[in-house]
């Protein structure tokens, strides 16, 4: 699977309240199969996965390669019917007002526990706005598709298991939980908060035992 193209820092987050406190990240990369010899056979192209990192998502088949890519600020293009097909359903279509000043109105896309929001943004480039694109998770698996982090976490993962895996931001979410912010784009950017970095943040229960929402892009901190 290729590594995504850094873009500009994302994604602030309403529901977060408290001050974020990094500490040291591990990164980590996204799985991978074994390299491909030959035609891959039907029943390895099957979509199995789909991968969420920092600057964007991935569709793995049951050998471990990658079938789709997405960045966040790609051209949207086919990818609402691609993930259509992924997930053997048609997608549910909503609509999220902007606010005026940070946020551009959104089109949001459903298949079940799996949200995909793409921004409206006329004739500015996708890759000039902080947020062109986002997803939340509220599953494991959605029609059959495991969704998880590089690292292989994912909503009903334990919090000892994200902790395990390395934490670059813990804050405390106003509903309780904690968000977690890992696998960051630029690591060094963690330690010392100069500037945001994009990450996939992972929300625990009010208990703070175990993951139920998985969401990227999401920033180490909040700018503004």
């Amino acid at each position: 699977m290729k590594r995504f193209v850094p873009l500009p820092a994302l994604l602030l987050l309403l529901a977060l309240v408290g001050c974020a406190q990094a500490v040291p990240v591990t990164p980590t990369s996204a799985p991978t199969g074994s390299p491909a010899t030959g035609t891959a056979s039907p029943a390895s192209a099957v979509p199995a996965t789909i991968v969420i990192e920092a600057e964007g998502f991935s569709v793995l088949d049951s050998g471990g390669r990658s079938t789709i890519e997405f960045a966040w600020a790609d051209d949207p293009g086919d990818i609402v019917t691609e993930l259509d097909e992924v997930f053997g359903m048609r997608s549910s279509q909503s609509f999220q007002p902007g606010d005026g000043t940070h946020f551009a109105d959104f089109d949001v896309y459903t298949w079940d526990a799996f949200s995909l929001s793409i921004a409206r943004l006329g004739e500015m480039s996708r890759s000039d706005y902080f947020l062109p694109a986002a997803v939340e998770v509220r599953a494991e698996k959605v029609g059959g598709i495991s969704i998880q982090t590089a690292a292989g976490l994912a909503v009903g993962s334990s919090v000892d298991q994200v902790r395990a895996a390395g934490v670059g931001v813990e804050e405390p979410l106003n509903t309780g939980g904690t968000a977690y912010r890992i696998d960051p784009s630029e690591p060094e950017l963690i330690a010392d908060l100069s500037e945001p970095t994009r990450t996939v943040q992972l929300d625990s229960d009010p208990e703070n035992k175990t993951i139920v929402l998985l969401r990227a892009p999401a920033l180490s901190f909040t700018p503004f």
